[in-house]
């Protein structure tokens, strides 16, 4: 049996959250402004099985992200600035953030840095000046009740799911592992994203502000793998079909993979590119008389149309 519980982290850096591929002839690394369920996985399988072996193998991180991903469950996490939660809607014929358009969202946490590789003689390399887009660890606000950029979702975790040979618990609302030698938190030491280099991603659990709390648990009111029936925008990417109406955005979803060579050996963290194909974005609106959905352990969802909407 899956058991909801929400959560909130605080930004204490900035974030970025990449696309591939990035458009082609352009410099400027864009980021997302929500986290999907899978990096949420990546992050937490990540922190496990660092802290659980002082020196995983590639294969430690594979068996700890499988199950990981078969007792716990994760939404698409979105921003907040202490007082909403800002999820995307092409409702009205363009992108907004809860009440705010696109332009003034990306006021409030957007920003960027310039970067290049240098040269031995201390010239900047031919070809290499790029520019990333993060958001703000500190909201640009004046009326913000966050002194930090908050991050909330939802996680479903299944009662008694094993982990690592330990027991998933929730203690206080939070994913707690129980191990021979001791109890770890699933939301510490969590680095989400990419740029590490620069110190990008980190960030920390808090308790979720009250006046977030119920908003946050009726955006994801049912458990992974129910049908329901549409009743907003998208809150996590579905697989594009050219036989329904829509308005928002369509994009390509690709990832950066271990490859796994002959024997199931790991080489080559990030050298494998996984294309999953088209998907409408988070925020698009899809005709929800006529359709049910449901979601996976990574927030990404399955739509039904109205001729497959018998149970």
């Amino acid at each position: 049996m899956w058991v909801r519980f929400p959560f909130c982290l605080e930004l204490r850096s900035p974030l970025h959250i990449g696309f591939l591929p990035n458009a082609a002839g352009t410099v400027l690394a864009p980021t997302r402004f929500y986290v999907p369920g899978k990096n949420m996985w990546a992050a937490v399988t990540e922190s496990l099985a660092t802290r659980i072996s002082e020196r995983p193998r590639p294969q430690d991180f594979a068996a700890i992200g499988n199950d990981l991903r078969g007792s716990i469950a994760f939404s698409y996490v979105y921003l907040s600035d202490g007082q909403r939660i800002f999820t995307p809607s092409y409702e009205h014929g363009e992108l907004k953030w809860a009440d705010l358009p696109d332009s003034e969202f990306r006021a409030m946490f957007a920003d960027s840095q310039l970067s290049t590789q240098i040269s031995a003689n201390g010239s900047a390399k031919d070809g290499t000046l790029h520019e990333i887009e993060f958001v703000r660890q500190y909201p640009a606000c004046p009326w913000s009740s966050a002194k930090r950029t908050l991050l909330c979702g939802v996680g479903w975790a299944l009662a008694d799911g094993v982990i690592a040979n330990g027991v998933l618990r929730l203690e206080h609302r939070a994913p707690v592992l129980s191990l021979n030698h001791g109890r770890v938190p699933l939301f510490e030491a969590l680095t989400l994203g990419g740029e590490r280099n620069y110190g990008f991603g980190r960030v920390m659990s808090i308790s979720i502000p009250e006046i977030l709390l119920n908003p946050l648990l009726q955006l994801w009111p049912v458990e992974p793998g129910i049908r329901a029936r549409l009743d907003s925008p998208l809150l996590g990417h579905a697989p594009y079909d050219p036989d329904l109406a829509f308005k928002g955005d369509v994009e390509m979803i690709a990832a950066r993979e271990y490859r796994v060579g002959f024997g199931k050996s790991y080489r080559g963290p990030g050298s494998a590119i996984s294309n999953a194909g088209y998907f409408f974005a988070p925020g698009t609106v899809l005709p929800m008389e006529a359709l049910d959905v449901s979601f996976d352990a990574f927030g990404r969802i399955t739509v039904y149309p109205e001729s497959s909407s018998e149970k």
